[in-house]
Parts: C-alpha cells; structure tokens; sequence
C-alpha cells in the first residue's frame, strides 16, 4: 500500500490495525439498514432483494477494508459478483438508476461513521491525533465509491436495455399508470397493450417462487382452474409475481373450488385478493391480496396460500401496531406472556372460540376433552371474566396477537 500523504510508517500500521478491527458483518448490516431506509424504503419487505442488498453491500465493506488495510488499491478493486447482481436487480425492478447511486452514497455516509467510531476508540488507546485515522482514509473512501460506481451503473444500463424491448416495456408503463390511477378511462388501445381486457371481473394473486424464473406453468395451470379467459402476469418483486385472472362474467363457486384445489399443490406462497369487477376491481383485487400478503409475511410465510377474506380483521387492525398491541394486551392480560403455558392456552382458546364447543376443540387438538374444559377454568380464572361474554374481542386478539408477533 503506498502510505498515506505526509504520514509516518507508525501512523500507517495503525490505520491498518484500526482497520483490521471493523467488524465486518455488524457494519454491513447497519449500511444496508441504511441503503434501504434511504434508497428503496417500498422495498424493505422484498426479502429477496433484501438479500442481494445484503451481499452486496458487505462485499462493498470487504473491499472497503481491505483497501484501508493497504492489501490492495482503490484503483485495483473490481465490483464482486453481488454487487452486480444488486445493480442488475435494481434495473429488473424497473427503479431508476439514481436510486441505485443514492444507495452508493448512503452506505459511503453510513461507513464514514462506522469507521469513525473505530478511528475514534483507536486512537485513544494509540496516542495518535484522530484527525491522522480521518484524512487519508476518507480520501480513500470516496475515491473506491466513485470508482466502483462507473462499472456498477454499466451493469444496470446493460440490463435496463435489455427490458426496454418495445412490447414489455409498453405494457409495463401501461400497467404502472393504471395502477397509479394516471389513466381514468382506459380504452382498447390500452386493453391491446396489457394484452388484457378490464371490464368484468378480476382475481389477482401474488406468488412468491423464490426465483426469478417467470412462472408461465403456474400461471396456465391457475387459469384453467378457474376457467378465465384471459390472464395478465408481471413481476412485482425480485421473486414475487403478480396474477390477475379475468372474465367477463363471474367466477362461480365451483371454479373458486377448483382454483383451491390447484393452490393447494402450487410450490409457491400465494395471497389471493377478492373478485373486483371493472376498472374499480382491477386495481381493488391486488390490493387485498398485497394486505393478505403483509398479514402472511408476518405469520412467517404461513400458510402457504392466504386468501384475502381470511385475514381482513388482522389486515385492518395492524395498519396501527401500537394500538393493536394494545388491546391484546389489554384484553389477553396474562395470555399474552410468551411462554409456551400461555401459548397453549390461546391456542386452546381461539379453538374454542372458532368451533364452539369441547368436543370440537379437543378433536382439533388431539387432547382429551377434560383437558380442554380444564384450560378454559384456567383462562377463566387469569381473565378474571367469563370467556363466553367476550366471545368478539377475545377472538380478534387472540388473531391479532399472532399477527404481532411476526412482525417483532
């Protein structure tokens, strides 16, 4: 490493100690936290461009320290694998590249004050004046960032040009702007464009295939369960992708059985809004099945498909944590603890609850009716209440309380 201007070889083996001491994978979180708080904040529940984010981002502080390590030269640094795999990520999402860039110079700030609090703890304990751990190896920061942004933002052109081919990107702006109610009266020239009619009724489900392969079989094979005659797929996420299924009558029961049934053996987990009809419906459908969505990534991914109508209370009621929290709290008391006594006895409860009866809830749980009959006493005795004359309020907490509880 060419030592840093007008320093001595002493100051330059205690940058390289200081540097040695970043902790790397406490550094690359707080960075990512920070580029995706300030550059892509609509897309921090994309887990899978969360993970990108991530390799990307540590390989960044990787190279970063290694540089401030003098084992190598800014101008010797190339983009890692993720890296480009982030910026190739970025242009897939359709995101403009100065949000790629922006999140170049929120990680830059973020590592700035990383290693100042090295720089400061290090050169307390080594006499050196902290200005000697900040002139240089700022120089240094800013240099790698202009640097390796010149073959990161290639990488994103070369894959936005790819999806600029003419029919996709039209269709992909038409959408957007339907969906951002840009366009009020859409017309056959924007029926030709989707490819997809708008009046009549619509279904929208979102999949999440782990993978950013296009899920045209699924999609086939969810159609002609639920006998539409026509579909519309587009990506939503890195590896989510977005279904509307329409026709121009409704769907009849048997058809929503069957697209059940085909859910059921789908390798994909998959919210599913309400039937909307026309323009109106269109746009309401997706955003159901986005809210079921939330409620699902919450319970942790299951169950593997949530249809929209099944988790409506808990999509309405978290939209507000903190006033969800409490009235769990407040109407649970003691049953809210974590532990496993109280889960057992929620669980037992909500049973209860949604059959009716001990019988019921003792065959759900595969326990003896006694046992049932004897919790219920138990959460009698800790409610300080009757459970059969707060049938409402127990109920939505119990189903909040599980929702919550994912999202900590």
């Amino acid at each position: 490493m060419t030592p840093p201007p007008a320093t001595t070889d002493s100051t330059t083996a205690e940058i390289r100690d200081a540097a040695q001491r970043l902790d790397l994978d406490e550094t690359a979180r707080a960075l990512t936290d920070r580029v995706l708080a300030d550059a892509f904040p609509e897309r921090s529940s994309d887990r899978a461009f969360v993970a990108i984010a991530e390799r990307s981002v540590r390989e960044n502080v990787v190279n970063l320290r290694s540089i401030l390590s003098g084992t190598t030269r800014v101008e010797e640094t190339r983009p890692r694998p993720g890296a480009l795999e982030f910026a190739g990520a970025v242009a897939e999402m359709r995101l403009p590249a100065s949000s790629l860039e922006g999140a170049y110079r929120a990680g830059q700030n973020s590592f700035w004050s990383a290693w100042f609090q090295v720089a400061r703890d290090h050169s307390q304990g080594s006499g050196l004046p902290l200005d000697d751990y900040l002139d240089w190896p700022s120089t240094q920061l800013f240099a790698y960032i202009n640097h390796i942004l010149t073959p990161v933002i290639a990488q994103y052109e070369r894959v936005a040009a790819e999806r600029r081919s003419g029919r996709e990107h039209l269709r992909e702006t038409v959408l957007r702007d339907l969906l951002e109610d840009r366009i009020a009266e859409p017309d056959d020239d924007v029926a030709r464009a989707l490819g997809y009619r708008l009046e009549g009724s619509h279904l929208f489900l979102l999949l999440q295939t782990g993978s950013s392969r296009r899920p045209e079989e699924e999609a086939t094979q969810l159609r002609a369960a639920l006998a539409a005659s026509e579909s519309l797929l587009h990506r939503h996420g890195l590896h989510e992708w977005g279904l509307w299924l329409g026709a121009s009558d409704a769907f009849p029961p048997a058809a929503i059985a069957r697209l059940k049934r085909v859910l059921a053996g789908i390798s994909a987990t998959v919210a599913v809004g309400t039937v909307g009809r026309g323009l109106s419906g269109f746009r309401q459908t997706r955003r159901r099945a986005l809210e079921a969505a939330r409620v699902q990534a919450a319970l942790g991914g299951a169950p593997s498909v949530v249809w929209d109508a099944d988790v409506r209370l808990e999509a309405l009621l978290i939209d507000d944590e903190e006033r969800a929290g409490d009235f769990v709290v407040t109407e649970l008391g003691p049953l809210a603890a974590e532990d496993g006594r109280a889960a057992r006895l929620r669980d037992t409860l909500l049973t209860w609850l949604a059959t009716g009866s001990h019988v019921s809830t003792a065959a759900t749980l595969g326990v003896h009716e006694h046992t049932v009959r004897n919790r219920i006493r138990e959460i009698e005795a800790l409610l300080q209440t009757p459970v059969a004359g707060r049938r409402a309020e127990l109920q939505v907490a119990l189903r909040l309380h599980r929702v919550l509880a994912g999202t900590r």
